[in-house]
């Protein structure tokens, strides 16, 4: 899911280091990231529900016009799939561990877009005057 902001006027390297610090503080590993237009944030899951995977936050944009991107389940939806495809075999381990990835995924989305807003309101004003 994507979420835009505009006429904020966020200090986006202090708002990535906020998204950082929320990922960190669930006890997840994490990277951050940065290129001349965008922040990123690399976590992966808890390793009962991980399967090896990392995701990406990205924040995109100027101080005054950014968007978020929080990744999709994607590849919870892909083990669902392989684990049916796969039941005679085993499959179930996949299912198993597709279900235990979505929910993780949508919990974890769930607590963070309301940190988020929070932490836009709290660096509103936050970028300086030639930023942006």
């Amino acid at each position: 899911m994507r979420k835009n902001w505009v006429g904020k006027n966020v200090d986006l390297a202090s708002l990535n280091d906020q998204i950082e610090s929320f990922f960190r503080d669930k006890g997840l590993k994490t990277r951050k990231d940065q290129s001349e237009d965008s922040y990123t944030v690399l976590w992966s899951p808890p390793v009962d529900v991980r399967a090896g995977r990392t995701f990406k936050i990205i924040t995109q944009g100027t101080s005054d016009d950014f968007w978020i991107d929080f990744p999709d389940d994607e590849p919870a939806r892909r083990s669902i799939l392989s684990g049916f495809a796969t039941t005679l075999f085993g499959g179930g381990t996949l299912i198993l561990r597709g279900l235990r990835l979505r929910e993780f995924l949508e919990k974890t989305e769930r607590e963070f877009w309301p940190f988020v807003e929070d932490s836009v309101s709290k660096l509103a004003d936050s970028a300086g005057k030639g930023e942006g």
